[in-house]
């Protein structure tokens, strides 16, 4: 076997590892944070977390200490969408450079609902104050 031909094989071996890895690490940006409730220290758990992008889009949900980590994201715009039931849904945009680890911690607000408010036409909002079966006779 000639020099060439190893030096042929090695010079593929090498070209393929800088390929594979140079992919690797322009995918090495990522968010992660905590997730609180507003004006206090309690973090909030299972909180849904829905990242989009220019071509990507993930949804995970916060542990239970309300931590979330995303890797293995391209330099690039990113949204960040939480929701949780009782509080009011938090947008935050961000942008990410090449190996960047951004820490972005959320504070949710106290909704009225936590959930949209669907209206139909004619429907009632407010507090059914029923006694039971006496309600039927007015009682």
């Amino acid at each position: 076997m000639s020099t060439t031909r190893i030096n042929r094989g090695r010079l593929a071996a090498g070209l393929f590892l800088y390929l594979i890895l140079g992919s690797v690490s322009a995918l090495a940006a990522g968010v992660s944070g905590t997730v609180t409730e507003a004006g206090s220290v309690f973090t909030i758990p299972e909180v849904s977390v829905t990242l989009e992008g220019e071509e990507v889009v993930r949804d995970l949900v916060s542990d239970v200490d309300g931590y979330f980590n995303i890797t293995d994201l391209s330099p690039g715009r990113y949204t960040l969408k939480f929701t949780a039931y009782g509080y009011r849904e938090t947008t935050r945009n961000f942008e990410l450079a090449q190996d960047e680890e951004l820490v972005l911690d959320v504070a949710l607000v106290h909704g009225l609902w936590g959930f949209p408010r669907l209206e139909a036409p004619g429907a009632a909002w407010g507090t059914v104050i029923s006694r039971g079966l006496f309600a039927l006779f007015g009682l």
